[in-house]
């Protein structure tokens, strides 16, 4: 038994975006009903928690739930380009110069290269600037070799791309029809929603003479701002 209680809404007025019905459960019938629906179904839900951290300056958390998502479907991806393509694995490693002979097993180091490529060419379509990015940003905040700032320039550069790709990657290996996914990818859903507040940014340089810029005993500048809906 499981029971949720969940407050009347209440303060600030929530942003929202109107979505298709028939969409939305055309998308949900087709990973429920697929033979891998587990695997993209996790995918589907690291990418709900990208978007719980899609703000400026949250960009390495959001990076790495879109990363796990890719690798959620890397198995399903590679299931899908053995039965298009009528090789084995063994000849994708080939064909992919992992490996130099086909008949020969492949070994920890080239299994890594090869889950790799799987990830590169089928997921990220072979932008390997993208691929880099999000790789490094990834597993230099997992394993905690790089500093901070060096992972959140990488995720900066990564984030929105590799959301792009995980979207289309789940409608594609799911098997949604083609008109479908068109409806799904098309503005405004080709740009992730921020849904958890209302925000604004001020962007700007700040250029005069002096080291100071603060007013009087300030620390440092601010704006003091005014607005409504």
């Amino acid at each position: 038994y499981f029971q949720q209680f969940v407050p009347e809404e209440s303060g600030m007025i929530r942003p929202s975006r109107e979505v298709k019905p028939s969409s939305v459960t055309g998308l949900a019938r087709a990973i429920s009903s697929h033979p891998d629906g587990e695997r993209l179904y996790r995918a589907v839900e690291h990418y709900r928690l990208a978007l719980r951290t899609w703000r400026p300056g949250s960009e390495t958390l959001a990076l790495s739930h879109l990363y796990m998502g890719m690798e959620a479907l890397a198995d399903v991806a590679l299931k899908q380009e053995l039965q298009e393509t009528g090789r084995s694995k063994q000849e994708l490693a080939l064909a992919w110069s992992v490996i130099g002979v086909q008949d020969k097993p492949m070994e920890e180091q080239e299994k890594a290269k090869f889950n790799s490529e799987v990830r590169r060419r089928l997921l990220f379509e072979s932008d390997d600037e993208c691929y880099k990015a999000a790789r490094n940003a990834r597993v230099g905040f997992q394993h905690a070799f790089m500093p901070f700032d060096k992972v959140r320039e990488f995720a900066k550069n990564a984030t929105e791309t590799t959301a792009q790709y995980l979207r289309k990657a789940v409608m594609k290996l799911c098997g949604v029809p083609q008109p479908l996914q068109d409806s799904l990818l098309a503005s405004p859903f080709s740009v992730p929603f921020e849904s958890h507040a209302l925000a604004r940014y001020l962007r700007g340089k700040l250029e005069g003479q002096g080291e100071k810029l603060s007013e009087g005993d300030q620390e440092y500048p601010f704006f003091t701002w005014s607005s409504r809906i």
